[in-house]
């Protein structure tokens, strides 16, 4: 596969994940060429010549064809300030007393499903803070701001260094679905070769 490529996706996204894939992938098909885009926004494929956009969770269109091609798992964490401050909740239901950092104010996007073994729940949260970047929400987060979900990799540094601590450790959060978005089935061999690239290689973080 040649020609080249312009790829959208989320900035935290771009720079801890499919970056690093995306240079093994440039050392292996040396004649392919690369735009990248790193922003949440929701480009315009076609007006934009976007031949990838990759988002995060799920996305539902009748216009543009949607890949599943990894997944993000999920926790919860907050500052040790903030849980001296409110208290440490003991089950989902305590979570509707808590500042949540959330990534949208829709009622969907505050719904929280959490789940313990067959036991699942769902909590509708709030918030004063809605993100669309991790690593702002890390950033709230570790300055006392609320709860946040967060991929243990990486809060795994923010944890080590006391910064951030698990919140209801027992109860598991829907992983967050990484999906790569096209305008059209009909894809050049270096869109495919791409997509098949980091299907393959793209962790579960």
């Amino acid at each position: 596969p040649t020609g080249h490529l312009h790829v959208s996706m989320p900035v935290d996204l771009g720079v801890h994940t499919i970056g690093p894939l995306l240079a093994d992938f440039a050392r292996q098909y040396t004649g392919i060429t690369f735009d990248l885009d790193l922003s949440a926004r929701h480009t315009d494929l076609i007006a934009e010549h976007i031949d990838i956009a990759i988002r995060l969770g799920d996305i539902k269109s009748e216009r543009l064809i949607v890949r599943r091609i990894g997944k993000i798992e999920q926790g919860l964490f907050a500052a040790p300030a903030y849980l001296d401050r409110k208290g440490l909740p003991a089950q989902p239901a305590d979570l509707v007393e808590h500042e949540c950092i959330l990534v949208g104010r829709s009622r969907s996007q505050r719904i929280w499903r959490l789940q313990q073994g067959t036991e699942a729940t769902n909590v509708l949260v709030s918030g004063r803070f809605a993100v669309n970047n991790l690593g702002l929400m890390r950033a709230l987060a570790e300055r006392g701001m609320g709860i946040a979900t967060l991929a243990p990799a990486l809060a795994r540094e923010s944890v080590a260094h006391g910064r951030l601590l698990p919140v209801l450790c027992e109860w598991t959060v829907p992983a967050l679905p990484i999906q790569a978005v096209l305008s059209s089935r009909r894809q050049p061999a270096s869109v495919r070769a791409l997509l098949d690239f980091l299907a393959a290689r793209l962790p579960t973080l």
